[in-house]
């Protein structure tokens, strides 16, 4: 081999060399850009979790509350199937002339209505249904 071969050979491994250390250099970069992002990563993840925490329990207390809010509901319409509309209609016109036991059978009916109860499921059923469309207004 001559000399001028033998640098022809040592300039393309020199320049090989170089072009390796700048591969090695650009590697080390995207390395560290990637861990970068790995970690923003795992701090937004982390942030948001507590959020979803606190939609989820939302989520199951106004799940209850609507169960709540339904057996109140159930209760009332179980009571008011115990009440004789049609009756109570037939006597409204016997009202005026009937004697007071007419009028003391329709009051006791009337009184058998929990308002109470009937008012309670009312609110409950506010208070569930404002967050909920509150929550679907959010999602569209």
């Amino acid at each position: 081999m001559e000399d001028r071969e033998i640098r022809e050979i040592l300039e393309q491994l020199e320049k090989s060399n170089r072009q390796q250390v700048k591969n090695a250099r650009l590697q080390s970069v995207l390395a560290i850009l990637v861990a970068v992002c790995i970690i923003a990563l795992v701090f937004v993840i982390g942030s948001l979790v507590p959020q979803f925490t606190e939609f989820a329990s939302e989520a199951e207390n106004l799940l209850n509350e609507a169960e709540q809010v339904l057996k109140n509901l159930e209760e009332v319409s179980a009571e008011l199937t115990k009440v004789d509309f049609a009756r109570m209609i037939e006597n409204v016109d016997g009202l005026v002339t009937s004697s007071q036991q007419g009028l003391e059978e329709t009051m006791e009916k009337v009184n058998s209505i929990d308002i109470e109860k009937l008012n309670e499921a009312i609110d409950g059923l506010a208070k569930v249904v404002e967050p909920l469309a509150k929550f679907f207004k959010v999602f569209g």
